[in-house]
């Protein structure tokens, strides 16, 4: 059977895409999936990493972030994605130390899923920061997992951590 991609335009705008499954544990079923996924559906992807890259090659490199500017969706390609999160990464192993977990502070954004993937291809453990907790309790996970680095998706966000340190 030939397999059919469901596009963004195939979706109603306001239908509830998922369904409350029977037990208490709440989980919820997607209603274009009623029976549960019980393996790898191409059998190739393992990781986030491969994901992305299967994505890629499933949509000839099309559309994968979009962020709203000016009431429109701007959208970038899976090839931008890679390319800014590989040098992101890179950048981060130029600083020469053993980082292995680095916090990521920020709103969901563009910036904030591009540093998240970079994190991801150099198998390096993100921490997310949540801006709307408060510095008390960053400053705790902070410490609590000896983070030496920390993405920020606006500078005055970076300038908020390193005054409270």
């Amino acid at each position: 059977m030939a397999r059919r991609l469901i596009s963004s335009h195939d979706l109603p705008k306001s239908a509830v895409h998922s369904v409350l499954l029977p037990g208490e544990e709440r989980i919820r079923g997607n209603i274009f999936f009623p029976e549960p996924i019980t393996g790898l559906p191409c059998g190739q992807v393992h990781t986030v990493y491969d994901v992305v890259r299967r994505g890629m090659e499933e949509s000839n490199d099309g559309p994968f972030i979009g962020e709203i500017h000016n009431g429109d969706f701007r959208w970038t390609k899976y090839s931008e994605d890679i390319a800014e999160s590989n040098r992101l990464g890179a950048g981060l192993l130029s600083l020469e130390r053993q980082t292995k977990r680095v916090g990521v502070a920020g709103i969901n954004s563009l910036r904030y899923t591009l540093a998240l993937h970079s994190l991801v291809n150099f198998s390096i453990t993100s921490v997310p920061l949540y801006h709307n907790s408060k510095m008390e309790d960053l400053r705790y996970i902070i410490d609590s997992c000896e983070l030496e680095v920390i993405y920020c998706d606006t500078v005055e966000r970076a300038k908020t951590f390193v005054q409270q340190k």
